[in-house]
């Protein structure tokens, strides 16, 4: 499962008078992944903007960013978040199990096709875009 989340990020840097390093925020939505317990398990690494083919693909987008506001903020440097469980996760397990075969020598690499195709067959379309950029 995914959403939208509102993410913090946290920056240090060195004080324009004083040249002491102080922490600012910045806040930003991003795309956040959950595991099968609803625990974050990994975010987009850079924010998303609303986008669309058409203007109602455009408004659906910007809606569902919108609904971001009613979560808990994420904190960036706690992704992913206490809890998460690489095994509860759909998409870590498949190619959790996928590298375990790579390392043990029963397969010697795994084309992409082979583990879209598998992750297709168990959880749906696969949107290549959305998924470049993780954390």
């Amino acid at each position: 499962m995914w959403n939208y989340r509102v993410v913090r990020r946290k920056n240090i840097g060195a004080d324009a008078v004083d040249k002491k390093e102080r922490a600012h925020y910045t806040y930003a939505i991003h795309e956040a992944y959950y595991d099968k317990n609803g625990h974050v398990g990994a975010i987009t690494q850079e924010p998303i903007e609303p986008f669309g083919e058409n203007i109602e693909e455009l408004r659906h987008a910007w809606l569902m960013m919108a609904e971001a506001f009613g979560s808990p903020i994420l904190d960036f440097d706690n992704i992913p978040e206490p809890g998460y469980e690489r095994k509860e996760d759909p998409i870590g397990s498949v190619l959790d199990e996928r590298l375990k075969k790579v390392h043990i020598g029963d397969i010697e690499r795994i084309p992409w096709e082979h583990v879209k195709r598998d992750l297709e067959e168990q959880y749906g379309p696969f949107d290549e875009e959305a998924q470049s950029g993780f954390r």
